[in-house]
Order: structure tokens, then sequence, then C-alpha cells
């Protein structure tokens, strides 16, 4: 009768352990490979959003400024106004100076009305950007208040306990 050679125990428990362990690395490796992708999609989601709320305070702070340009252009045209309308030593050329420049501001009041109704759909836009990129998921495995778009995760206090 031939002989049957019959492996060693402790070599028959290695190579399960070894089997065991590479099914753990492999799991592993598969689960940071879906929270790295996760997380990805997290971070783009946050950066969106950001570029968005920064082009909106731009475009907003633009039509602040144009506001302020129409109310000293109003401002500076009501006192010329005044100064003509008061009998003065403004004769002539001078006095055709101070309408030319009366007009001059009015003018520019109007195309800074003109330019404030061209921004400000700009800025609307670029706030419901960053709304929608608000309201994008974040990684499914951040934080539970980095997910949420308003309302923080509640804690039971230590006295419910």
């Amino acid at each position: 009768m031939p002989e049957v050679e019959l492996p060693n125990p402790e070599e028959l428990e290695e190579r399960r352990d070894k089997t065991f362990s590479r099914r753990v690395a492999l799991t592993t490796a598969v689960f940071a490979v879906c929270l790295a992708i996760a997380s990805l999609g997290g971070n783009n989601a946050m950066k969106e959003m950001l570029l968005a709320q920064q082009e909106a305070s731009n475009q907003w702070a633009y039509y602040q400024s144009k506001v302020i340009r129409e109310h000293l252009n109003r401002g500076n045209k009501m006192v010329l106004e005044a100064q003509l309308a008061e009998p003065s030593t403004l004769k002539g050329p001078e006095r055709a100076k101070f309408e030319e420049l009366a007009k001059k501001f009015a003018d520019e009041e109007k195309r800074m009305n003109a330019d404030k109704k061209e921004i400000e759909p700009k800025a609307k836009a670029a706030e419901a950007d960053r709304d929608r990129n608000q309201a994008k998921p974040r990684s499914r495995f951040s934080p539970p208040h980095a997910r949420s778009s308003g309302s923080r995760l509640r804690w039971p206090s230590s006295a419910s306990c």
C-alpha cells in the first residue's frame, strides 16, 4: 500500500490564516477606494459651492458700487441744478459749463441704473448656483453636520442618559 503524506497541521493553519489575511486586506482596500471616491465628490461639491458664494458676493459688491455711484451722481446733479436755479453771477460760458456738467451727472446716473439692472440677475444666478451646490449631497461617509444644510445633529445630554 502506498504511503499517503499527510500535511502538517501547522502548515494548514498558516495557509488558512494567509487566505483570511488576503481577504481582509482586499476588503479594506475596496473600502478605502470607495471612501476616497466619496470624499472627492464631497470636496468638489464644497469647492463649487464656495466658488459660487464668492461669485455672488463679488456681483453684489459690484452692484452696491453702482448704487453708490448712482447716488453720488444724483447728489452732484441736484447740487448743480440748485446752483443754476438760484439767481447768481453765473453768466454765459460758465453757466453753460455748469449745465453741461449737470447733464453729464444725469447721464452717468442713468448709466449706473442700467448697469445695476444687468448685474442683479448675474448675482441672483450665482446665488442660485451656490444654493444648488449646497443642496448636493456630500459624502455619505462625512459627519452628519457636514452633510446637513442647516440643522445640526443633536446628541442626547448626559442628564437624559
